[in-house]
């Protein structure tokens, strides 16, 4: 799969994406009925647009045997879907060959340190992929309840007291990780480990 045209390609459906939030905003705050029909029309212009990306980035990601089968093996994990699966391939092109802290750190979930001289602070995510950081977290919140084993570790980490944010953070972690073994080993997920 040619690295240009994907990358292209994700940052123009990126940006379609925020166009039409912009614009849904625009439309639940105008007042005037002529200026909400013309802004309903953009809207719908991005979403053919947006159905017209998706389709060619399966295309091309489907175009190649070894692309297509790294994007089996991700949306075969329940909570990715083609969006994250297809963002992931392209933002992350080191899953299946970086190991697991790596991973993490590419993709910002990394916990890092922030200690300077004796003053010791919380440890936090930072820096990483942004693109592919936000699709994980979307997979995170759908496997959280259709992914048994992420259902289980997420429930574990709410009920031992941690924060919502902490969470689904470290479920974001486990995801990432578990792809990225997924495709090193070059298998599907399945309910029970091999």
């Amino acid at each position: 799969m040619d690295h240009g045209a994907d990358c292209g390609g994700n940052l123009a459906r990126r940006q379609v994406v925020e166009a039409r939030i912009a614009l849904e905003q625009q439309h639940s705050e105008s007042a005037l009925a002529a200026i909400r029909a013309q802004i309903a029309e953009r809207i719908e212009m991005c979403r053919r647009h947006l159905e017209e990306l998706d389709g060619m980035l399966l295309d091309l990601v489907k175009s190649e045997p070894m692309t297509s089968r790294r994007f089996e093996i991700l949306t075969s994990v329940p909570g990715i879907g083609p969006v994250t699966a297809t963002t992931l391939l392209v933002e992350m092109r080191e899953l299946g060959a970086a190991n697991a802290a790596e991973i993490a750190a590419l993709a910002g979930l990394a916990p890092m340190n922030r200690d300077s001289g004796q003053f010791r602070g919380r440890k936090m995510i930072r820096g990483g992929r942004t693109a592919a950081r936000n699709v994980l977290y979307m997979a995170a919140t759908v496997a959280i309840r259709w992914n048994r084993d992420l259902a289980a570790f997420y429930n574990r980490l709410r009920e031992s007291g941690k924060p919502f944010k902490i969470a689904i953070t470290a479920t974001m972690r486990k995801l990432i990780v578990l792809v990225n073994t997924l495709l090193t080993e070059d298998r599907m997920w399945s309910l029970t480990p091999p």
